[in-house]
């Protein structure tokens, strides 16, 4: 079974993912990607 938190401090909690860093994704706009569908959202 899974714990769920909750976030109450939504200012301290914004504060804390900017100072954890930062978050960098590269694309290849060469690469051929196609999912298979399932049907499903998301």
């Amino acid at each position: 079974m899974h714990t769920r938190y909750r976030t109450t401090n939504w200012s301290d909690y914004n504060a804390s993912l900017k100072r954890r860093g930062s978050l960098s994704i590269w694309f290849d706009p060469e690469m051929l990607w196609q999912a298979e569908q399932s049907g499903k959202r998301g």
